[in-house]
């Protein structure tokens, strides 16, 4: 194992998101950088933090994937059906990150909030996630 797998773990999450097309006929996309002028609801991949949780035996890491869905919907409704979608594709859900073993994927938290320009909600959810090298 080279690093943490933290590239490997977002090609395989974009991917996983993205061919769903149940969740992109709710979004304008999906971005790991936002373009300019986006069309709303988007999601972004948000942080991802990790940890060597490797043993004498064993190489592998931890790590908190971010997830982030803006929406300008009147009310929640949008941001929580997106977000539900998200829950369903991946708590404890299956990713093949090149080089690496997933041992498990798991829901953690979610929370949507008004950002401060009082038309944007934003939802934000993150996993847990333990791969192996």
């Amino acid at each position: 194992m080279s690093g943490f797998g933290q590239q490997e773990l977002q090609l395989v999450l974009y991917q996983k998101l993205t061919n769903d097309s149940t969740l992109m006929s709710t979004l304008g996309g999906v971005y790991d950088f936002v373009p300019e002028y986006s069309a709303y609801p988007y999601l972004t991949m948000g942080e991802i933090l990790w940890n060597d949780a490797s043993g004498p035996a064993t190489t592998a890491a931890e790590c908190t994937l971010t997830l982030r869905v803006f929406s300008r919907s009147s009310g929640r409704k949008e941001a929580a059906v997106i977000m539900n979608r998200l829950h369903d594709l991946l708590h404890n859900g299956t990713l093949s990150p090149s080089g690496y073993t997933l041992v498990f994927l798991q829901f953690v938290s979610g929370e949507i909030t008004m950002e401060n320009d009082g038309v944007t909600h934003l939802g934000v959810m993150r996993f847990q996630a333990f791969l192996q090298g």
